[in-house]
C-alpha cells in the first residue's frame, strides 16, 4: 500500500483529490479503473462512505481523481483507493481531517 499526503478539508468544501499513480506503474501497466472506500480512523461518523464519491481516471497522465465532500468536523478518515491495472491492483491510502468552515 502506498501513502499519499493530502491537506485538511473544510466541512462545506467539495473537492477532487488527484492522485498521481505513475511512479508506481511498471512499463506494461495500464490504468483501467479505480474506486475508494472510507472508514473513520478517529471520531464518530455514522456514514463515512458518504465522504468519497465515484473515482475517475485519467489514463493519459495516470491520475486517479477522488471526489471528497461532507464529513464530520474533527473526524479523521482513512481513505483507501484501489487502482485497477491490466496487471493487477495497487492500493493507495491517505488520512483526511475535516475542519470547520470558519474559525
Amino acid at each position: 500500500m502506498y501513502a499519499v499526503q493530502v491537506g485538511p478539508k473544510l466541512l462545506g468544501e467539495t473537492r477532487t483529490e488527484p492522485i498521481d499513480v505513475s511512479s508506481q506503474l511498471g512499463p506494461s501497466d495500464t490504468l483501467v479503473s479505480a474506486s475508494a472506500t472510507c472508514a473513520v480512523y478517529s471520531g464518530t461518523d455514522a456514514n463515512p462512505s458518504a465522504v468519497v464519491g465515484a473515482c475517475t481516471v485519467d489514463t493519459t497522465f495516470n491520475m486517479v481523481n477522488v471526489p471528497l465532500t461532507g464529513g464530520v468536523v474533527g473526524c479523521i478518515y482513512q481513505i483507501v483507493v484501489t487502482v485497477v491495472l491490466n496487471t493487477g491492483n495497487k492500493y493507495f491510502t491517505f488520512f483526511l481531517v475535516v475542519t470547520p468552515d470558519a474559525v
